[in-house]
Formats: C-alpha cells, sequence, structure tokens
C-alpha cells in the first residue's frame, strides 16, 4: 500500500511527514539524526501537541498497570497528549488509560505499519489510529527487530516534554527512553515500585541515582504549568470508599485526617490509604495536613 502524503486530521489511512514540512514535529529536529520522514495513521494535529511519556516494562505488575493507566488518564484529561511505544504491559496501559478518559495518545512503533506487532495490542493499534495517532519512521515493510525499538525511543523522548518511569526491570528497554530523554536534559520522573519486585528493580535504581519518584500526578501539571482539573472519568471510576471520602471532602471542603477519622467511623490507616490513591488519580492533595479537593477548572467532556 502506497503512502499518501496528506493531512486530513481524522484520517486513519495511511499517511507521511516529511522533514521540512510544517506537520513535522519542531522536537524532532535537536536528535542527532532526525527521521527524514514520519508515517503515520490518525490526527496528525498531535504530531504538534503537547506530550507526556509513559513507559515501562512487558513484565509488570497489577499495580504498575493501574498506576500508569491512571496516571495517563489523570494527565489525558488535562488535555497532555500521552506518548508511547505500544508495547504490551506499562505502554498499553497507559494508551488505554488516555482513552478511557477520553483524552489523545501517540503509540510510536518500532517497525513499519505493515506490521501488526505485538499482535496482542492489535485492537488497541485500531482503535489509537481511529481515536489518537500511530508513527513511526520506517517503511511499512520494516519488520520489527532488537535494533528498531531502541532507536524508536528517542522519538518518544524527543517528543515528550518530560517521561514517566513505571515499573522498569534491570535490563528494561524503557531505561533506555528514560536516558534519551536525561540526555535532552528533560526531567524523568519514576514513579517508586516494590522493592521486592524484579519489575521494579531498574527504575527504583534510577531514583536511588537521584531521579525525581512521582508522588502525584500534580508536580507533572506543575512542571507542565498547567492548572489542576477534575475529569468526570477519574471520579466515575473511583470505588465505593475512594468515592464516600470524596464526596465527603467536596461537601466539607479541606479536612483533617483525624477529622476523617471521625466523621467517617473509619480507621487512620484505610484513610491513609484512600488519600494516598485519591492523590495518585489527581483528585485531591495534602498541605499543612490537611486534605483538599483538587481545583476544579473546566471539566473534560
Amino acid at each position: 500500500m502506497e503512502c499518501k502524503r496528506v493531512f486530513r486530521q481524522d484520517a486513519c489511512e495511511e499517511q507521511m511527514v516529511l522533514r521540512g514540512d510544517k506537520q513535522y514535529p519542531s522536537s524532532l529536529e535537536d536528535l542527532p539524526r532526525p527521521p527524514k520522514q514520519l508515517y503515520f495513521q490518525g490526527k496528525a494535529s498531535l504530531l504538534k501537541s503537547r506530550c507526556v511519556g509513559i513507559v515501562g516494562s512487558r513484565k509488570t505488575t497489577e499495580y504498575g498497570r493501574w498506576a500508569a493507566g491512571r496516571i495517563a488518564a489523570k494527565l489525558a484529561g488535562n488535555g497532555i497528549t500521552i506518548i508511547s511505544g505500544l508495547a504490551v504491559g506499562i505502554d498499553a496501559a497507559a494508551h488505554r488509560g488516555a482513552l478511557e478518559a477520553e483524552g489523545a495518545t501517540i503509540a510510536v512503533l518500532g517497525c513499519g505499519l505493515g506490521h501488526e506487532y505485538p499482535q496482542k495490542n492489535r485492537m488497541l493499534r485500531q482503535e489509537i489510529a481511529g481515536r489518537g495517532l500511530v508513527i513511526t519512521e520506517y517503511d511499512r515493510e520494516m519488520a520489527p527487530t532488537k535494533y528498531t525499538f531502541p532507536y524508536r525511543n528517542r522519538i518518544i523522548a524527543a517528543m515528550a516534554e518530560c517521561i514517566i518511569l513505571v515499573e522498569a526491570g534491570l535490563h528494561s528497554g524503557a531505561l533506555q527512553t528514560a536516558d534519551a530523554a536525561l540526555s535532552m536534559n528533560k526531567p524523568v520522573y519514576v514513579v517508586p515500585g516494590n522493592i521486592n519486585s524484579a519489575c521494579s528493580f531498574g527504575s527504583n535504581l534510577l531514583i536511588r541515582e537521584g531521579a525525581q519518584p512521582l508522588m502525584t500526578v500534580d508536580d507533572i501539571l506543575d512542571y507542565l504549568n498547567l492548572p489542576r482539573r477534575l475529569s468526570r472519568q477519574s471520579v466515575k471510576l473511583l470505588g465505593e470508599e475512594e468515592r464516600k471520602v470524596f464526596n465527603h471532602l467536596q461537601n466539607g471542603q479541606e479536612k483533617s485526617v483525624d477529622e476523617l477519622v471521625r466523621e467517617l467511623s473509619m480507621g487512620a490507616g484505610r484513610i491513609n490509604g484512600i488519600i494516598t490513591v485519591l492523590e495518585m488519580k489527581g483528585l485531591v492533595y495534602t498541605a499543612m495536613g490537611k486534605v483538599f479537593i483538587t481545583e476544579q477548572q473546566e471539566m473534560p467532556r
């Protein structure tokens, strides 16, 4: 199939943008060897959007997939495009999180558009092509190899304003994306992982070496100088106890943990755990011993 050099915003046919075209991402120009062209399916407008990269290992835990999905959903709900590599595991969870929040996501392939790789993510790729953007620098028939994926990672790092690393083993390719971002003087945030899990050994090692641990999604919004706003989707996905605490905070404005324990008749340990989850989802934040609802701006639909 011949790739057409056209720029319809919602076309799912294969298209191409050349270096030098207005649609070509300026962020790629700083690479030592910028791609001469990008082949893509989906919304060309996303090539110029503000992106955050979320990457991690193919081998994951339930916690890692949850964290990647929730972080992606929160950022996507605030108008940020999530860029990742469509790999099984953390990448796929991040793409899905963005789509579930009705936000934008870009999948960067390590092969040509003519190859459905990985097969497990075939349906996800189709959904991204229809609602977001799938890109690659490789000709349509280029097969995936062990060399194309590390080279692909530099595009993710270049297009992202920062990288979030979620669960990376000691030899994970996601560490290459983090290294590429650091070489470009871009911040790398790391979600702290279970010290007993091999899935988090590489990412926790980065924290030990000085990477910024990601404690709340608001850290990213603050770095990007974006206002915090609530997502209907994030609220809708709350569990029963999470919703109970969240609704109570909405009714009573700021509360201390002691006040929540007393007013909701729940244990302090359970309240603290729920607050941590709500913070990770970007729905509340803590300051001066109080828990606050995130400032409600325009609610994305």
